[in-house]
């Protein structure tokens, strides 16, 4: 037997609104514990610099979305608002020496202040770009993800660490390839 319900909201025993329809099927979730949020998504929109043998900030300039409004493109560092496990996705797109032994690799930092002055490595990605006789592309994609805990007031950025003896580009975004150098993060709910 099967039988049909026909509601436009649902609430909690406080009359707080849970979950709204606009009859159309479209849906809004209203409890913010039911979001994976906060969240937010930039890009690197040009072609950056990296300084030879050396961490460098990466300086993403583009903000896709930011849910709480929390990414500073100007100094290039995220916020925490809400204290959870964030999932965390980062991508760079680098040059590095053909044919060369180098280490390169990506890394997330954290600190309790906007000034960075006691930030430490929270997660970290390396690479060898050649061992032996192998040649390499002159390119990699350096990809990071892991669930890592947060607490209000942590203050995040992403560095990229350049093994070459000199200045190599990290790409920024274009028509070939979009989104090459990212950073997405959002809270994972029931974590």
């Amino acid at each position: 037997m099967a039988g049909i319900l026909k509601v436009d909201k649902y609430q909690d025993f406080n009359g707080n609104d849970i979950m709204t329809s606009d009859g159309s099927g479209n849906i809004t979730i209203n409890n913010a514990a039911m979001k994976n949020t906060p969240s937010f998504s930039v890009i690197l929109g040009s072609t950056q610099v990296a300084s030879a043998n050396s961490f460098n900030v990466v300086d993403f300039d583009t903000v896709s979305f930011d849910s709480e409004s929390e990414f500073n493109t100007a100094n290039n560092y995220y916020k925490i608002t809400e204290t959870g496990k964030y999932l965390i996705q980062i991508q760079i797109r680098a040059a590095h020496t053909n044919n060369a032994q180098e280490y390169h690799g990506a890394a997330l930092y954290k600190d309790t202040s906007s000034s960075f002055g006691s930030e430490t490595i929270v997660a970290y990605t390396r690479m060898l770009t050649a061992y032996g006789n192998q040649v390499y592309s002159p390119e990699f994609q350096h990809s990071l993800s892991d669930i890592i805990s947060f607490t209000n007031g942590d203050y995040l950025r992403v560095k990229y660490f350049n093994g070459s003896p000199s200045g190599k580009n990290i790409s920024g975004t274009s028509a070939d390839i979009p989104r090459c150098t990212s950073w997405s993060m959002m809270k994972v709910i029931g974590a």
